[in-house]
């Protein structure tokens, strides 16, 4: 290089450079002395006044200035410092952070319908829920007021349907003169999110590598849907680099006819596929988003994994031949960054809105804009879709909490916070926590995963009370005798976890999760899971207990009421949401609660009793509690379990000495 060459000649010359010069004075100091110990002979005048002290300056003033944007270009490179928003925004894309350009404000609706009653096997009257109305997700709502925020339903909403997750509040709408019911009043709760629909269409020409486009709002809250002119849908993916798309789909008999029996609690099914045809969007530094499509064409080989030695010297979809020049980089070619538009109309579905203007008041959003049911009226006799369309008509909304949580878009310092905290996330999960609130995060729409807890391979062995083991990679099922569980995993994998999950049922209750919330919970950890890690999906063990307790009371006291408050006391202490699994049960802080309590002179005893199914309605696992207990404390097995007080009402008992 000629710049090491000039240095080196100063260097062998025997000059001495100072490189520690920063700011104009040092400069124009080591100008001076440089001059005086190498140009003494030839230059003598130093003053202020002087032509030659006019350069020296003038060298010192450019020196300055460079060292000052050489220093600003460096710190402007960091997250940490960038002060700049075209600067922290191009960091905080290049960290993989979607910087958020609006936030829209949400609420809880409350929908309501009307249905007929009917008689049913028994006598009695029930809602005929053959006029349960199905509604798609968007339903949108505005005021009646005159508002133009609208808002929009996240998620489908289904009559019918009556779980956990989404119950069905039921109460008579109206009798008939003697007292019997002739119509019910169904009410749902929905969430529901600010935001305008918005459809924007782009003519595309001929094919362009990573073709891009704009949208000009500057509020956009997110993109629904991108298609071309001939139905083809394209799928945004983190990075064009994905090939794989994770995808909801309805468990209904049309799309899973096996899994559908569990539709009530899993109404969607979690699939993978693979695309070329994928885009990924960019915030700008004026806050309008940009799409980037592909590189390549819609091919399958576009896809396959590269590099083929096969591919050198040729391109990469070429038969053998040796017309094409020989370029050995051709192996790196490949279109595997997906598919790029051409010769098309792009057509785009997206929301706008949120800001603070969307954060409304309650009791006001109760005008049905927009709605798309999803039933099918064909089956029904003329006088029955004459009812149905006045049940639709009774159809009506309110919001009875104020929407919340709208604000405008990130300010510089968000960006630069948040930016640097999702860098470390990664989307991956590395520690255990991790993997539980991973656990935790997969939408209800899949599955209730109530609880969750991880531990190192090496429980699940011969040992284990393991039913069918099946491995969900190659389909193989193996049988272990007197076991219990299906897992869904890696088994003998010296790498593997172990996940222990359970979920609730319609009373709250703990119960083991169905199969298709296990396939669900598996395809949905794999896009976190470490590439080396094995994941085994497996039930825990519920058991059911009940506590005993004796006390005593100061003689001023209602013993009744004070027994009351004590079994009400240890009922909250065993609260589900507070119990975790492989935790276990302190007995002491039972006495210190007990004893806690106004009236109580002294705790006599506690103790706890495994109930199983012999009992009642409880699980089958039978537990020796008075084996696991040390001091005071109850351990639970090694095999993963957690400790339920399923029927508080009456599994706390006490006695008044």
């Amino acid at each position: 290089m000629e710049t090491d060459s000039n240095l080196n000649s100063l260097i062998s010359s025997g000059k001495e450079i100072d490189y520690m010069s920063k700011d104009f004075n040092s400069f124009k100091s080591s100008l001076v002395n440089y001059t005086k110990s190498y140009f003494s002979e030839s230059y003598k005048d130093f003053s202020e006044n002087s032509t030659g002290m006019m350069f020296i300056d003038l060298a010192s003033y450019v020196g300055d200035v460079l060292s000052y944007y050489i220093d600003y270009q460096f710190k402007e490179s960091f997250m940490q410092y960038a002060s700049e928003r075209k600067n922290i925004v191009t960091l905080a894309n290049y960290l993989g952070y979607k910087i958020k350009t609006s936030v829209a404000s949400t609420t809880n609706l409350e929908v309501f319908q009307i249905v007929p009653s009917k008689i049913n096997n028994n006598g009695e009257n029930e809602p005929d829920y053959k006029y349960a109305l199905n509604i798609r997700e968007g339903m949108e709502i505005t005021s009646r007021g005159g508002s133009s925020t609208k808002f929009r339903t996240i998620n489908a909403i289904s009559f019918a349907e009556n779980t956990q997750s989404s119950k069905t509040n039921i109460s008579v709408y109206e009798r008939d003169s003697f007292g019997q019911p002739t119509f019910y009043l169904l009410q749902k709760n929905v969430l529901a999110s600010s935001g305008t629909r918005v459809t924007r269409t782009f003519n595309v020409g001929e094919a362009r590598e990573f073709y891009e486009l704009t949208l000009p709002e500057t509020n956009i809250l997110e993109i629904e849907s991108v298609t071309d002119s001939s139905g083809n849908r394209y799928y945004e993916v983190p990075y064009l680099s994905q090939d794989t798309v994770l995808l909801d789909e309805p468990n209904d008999n049309k799309h899973n006819p096996i899994s559908s029996v569990y539709a009530d609690s899993v109404p969607y099914i979690l699939r993978y596929i693979r695309t070329s045809r994928r885009f990924t969007t960019m915030v700008n530094v004026n806050n309008t988003m940009t799409l980037e499509f592909g590189a390549g064409t819609d091919r399958f080989d576009d896809e396959i994994v590269v590099p083929n030695l096969n591919n050198v010297g040729r391109t990469v979809r070429s038969s053998p031949n040796f017309e094409t020049s020989i370029d050995p980089a051709n192996f790196l070619k490949s279109d595997s960054y997906g598919s790029a538009p051409s010769n098309t109309t792009l057509t785009i579905n997206y929301y706008v809105g949120g800001g603070v203007e969307s954060n409304v008041a309650s009791n006001t959003l109760n005008q049905i804009s927009n709605i798309d049911f999803a039933d099918s009226t064909e089956y029904l006799e003329d006088n029955d879709r004459q009812i149905l369309e006045t049940i639709k008509n009774s159809l009506n909304v309110n919001n009875p909490e104020p929407a919340l949580g709208g604000k405008s878009g990130e300010t510089d310092d968000e960006i630069r916070l948040n930016g640097l905290a999702s860098f470390s996330a990664q989307n991956r999960a590395v520690t255990r926590d991790d993997y539980v609130i991973r656990a935790y995060s997969m939408p209800a729409k899949f599955g209730s995963i109530a609880k969750a807890y991880v531990s190192k391979d090496g429980i699940l062995d011969s040992k284990s009370q393991l039913n069918i083991i099946k491995n969900t990679f190659n389909d193989e099922v193996k049988v272990n005798p007197a076991g219990l569980n299906v897992v869904y995993g890696e088994l003998n994998n010296p790498l593997a976890i172990n996940m222990y999950v359970l979920s609730y049922n319609n009373n709250k209750n703990l119960t083991e999760p169905n199969e298709v919330v296990l396939k669900n919970l598996k395809t949905y950890m794999s896009k976190y899971r470490m590439l080396t890690d094995g994941l085994n999906i497996t039930n825990a063990f519920i058991i059911n207990f009940g506590i005993n307790f004796e006390i005593s009371v100061f003689h001023n006291f209602n013993k009744k009421q004070v027994l009351l408050e004590c079994i009400s006391s240890v009922s909250t202490m065993f609260d589900i949401d507070k119990i975790s699994i492989a935790q276990p049960i302190e007995l002491g802080e039972i006495e210190l609660t007990l004893s806690t309590i106004a009236g109580v002179k002294s705790v006599v005893s506690v103790e706890a009793v495994n109930l199983t199914v012999d009992d009642g309605n409880y699980s089958e696992n039978e537990y020796d509690i008075k084996s696991a207990t040390v001091g005071k404390t109850i351990y639970p097995s090694m095999d993963p379990s957690i400790f339920e007080l399923k029927f508080p009402a009456k599994d706390v008992s006490g006695r008044v000495l």
